[in-house]
This record gives structure tokens, sequence and C-alpha cells, in this order.
């Protein structure tokens, strides 16, 4: 089964970050596989990164040693605006609960990202 969330859509303003909806991984199967799904529209660049929380209503904190999701993404990354990044390019220290909290780093301009978790058990590529 594939299971396809989409966990942030709004405006952010520049050098201003969003955050998702809290995102229950309890639940992820032993051999769950996840990939962020993040599609930019505007002219401002983008970064992710992943906070974690063992409380649903808990402060989200982004783990020591922790790696972005990807920085840089504009919406002429990818396929026009859109990229997937694979849970092996940035692994996420697991918990109870996730955010992924979406910046402009450029600083100029405004976006306006859509961010999807695709999770799927089993070996899939």
């Amino acid at each position: 089964m594939i299971s396809v969330q989409t966990v942030y859509t709004a405006l952010i303003a520049k050098s201003e970050s969003g955050l998702s909806s809290v995102i229950n991984l309890s639940n992820l199967p032993a051999d769950g596989k996840m990939l962020l799904d993040l599609t930019i529209t505007g002219d401002g660049t983008a970064k992710a990164e992943y906070l974690v929380c063992d409380t649903v209503d808990g402060t989200f904190i982004e783990p020591s040693g922790a790696t972005d999701i990807c920085t840089g993404h504009t919406k002429v990354t990818g396929a026009s605006g859109r990229n997937l990044y694979k849970i092996d390019s940035w692994t996420p220290f697991l918990n109870k609960f996730m955010k992924i909290k979406i910046t402009e780093t450029g600083g100029v301009n405004t976006i306006t990202p859509t961010v999807k978790l695709v999770i799927w058990a089993g070996s899939r590529n």
C-alpha cells in the first residue's frame, strides 16, 4: 500500500518559515519507507528540514546531527519546481511525531510550497 498525505501548502513570506501539520509515525510499518514530494511556486528559494517530538502537542525540535531534506529548492528545481527526496537522502531520526519545516532562504521573494509525504511498505525503490 502507498499512502500520500499533503502536509503543507501555504504562502511563505521572504525569510520566513512554515510548519506542516503533525505527521504521526507511530503506525509506520517496520519496513516502511518515506519520501518527500516538494513543489515550489513563486520566485523564492526553499530549504526543507524535519522536526521531531515524542508527543503530538509537545515542542518539535531538529535532532542534533540532522541533515536538511533539501536546500536551494526553487520553481525550476526538478520538473517545474517539483522534486522527490528519498528518505535515504535525509535520514530522519524517527520519533512518534514529525513536522516538516519549510523556510524561504533567498530573502527577497515569497514561495508557496506544496509538501506531500509518501509512505509505503516493502521493497519498492
